[in-house]
């Protein structure tokens, strides 16, 4: 046979003294295993409107005179405010790319004597959110220049308790 032929039965079955066979598909399989699955909640998806609906009533629900969750009246009326114009800027394109309740509504259950941390109406305190996208917001805080961010599904990975402000105990 001719040398090309012999090469390649070489490289075939190993065979000529070193092993030449191709191996170069040695691709990490690790992908493929189950516990790089990402966990993902159980929980069907709310209908946006539906959502949106739940959203208006809650804040609607707000009484800028009456604080809840033990919040002095200034901050309170921030609050209000804030979720006001989160529901009325970015409620509906919330809803539809799938934002939680508590993402942006979030409070620690205990008010103001819980974590000092919430979902993006309690962050903004008294800013403006300017863009918000299916995984974070970006806000400005009041008499500020820089922008922040904030990440959807973050509050969920705290391990504290939180629930929308309009569920918020008085204190």
């Amino acid at each position: 046979m001719g040398r090309w032929l012999d090469l390649a039965e070489q490289m075939q079955t190993g065979k000529g003294g070193e092993d030449n066979r191709d191996d170069r598909d040695d691709r990490d399989d690790r992908a493929s295993r189950a516990a790089n699955v990402p966990i993902v909640p159980n929980v069907p998806a709310s209908d946006p409107r539906e959502l949106l609906d739940q959203w208006e009533a809650g804040v609607a629900s707000l009484d800028p005179d009456k604080p809840l969750g033990g919040y002095d009246r200034d901050r309170w009326c921030r609050i209000v405010r804030d979720c006001d114009n989160l529901v009325a800027d970015f409620g509906k394109s919330a809803a539809a790319m799938g934002w939680s309740s508590l993402d942006l509504f979030g409070f620690p259950a205990q008010g103001v004597a819980g974590v000092n941390l919430g979902g993006l109406a309690w962050q903004v305190d008294g800013g403006r959110v300017i863009c918000m996208d299916e995984n974070c917001a970006t806000y400005r805080l009041a008499f500020a220049d820089a922008t922040t961010r904030f990440a959807r599904g973050w509050i969920g990975c705290v391990g504290e308790s939180f629930v929308p402000v309009w569920e918020l105990a008085y204190q």
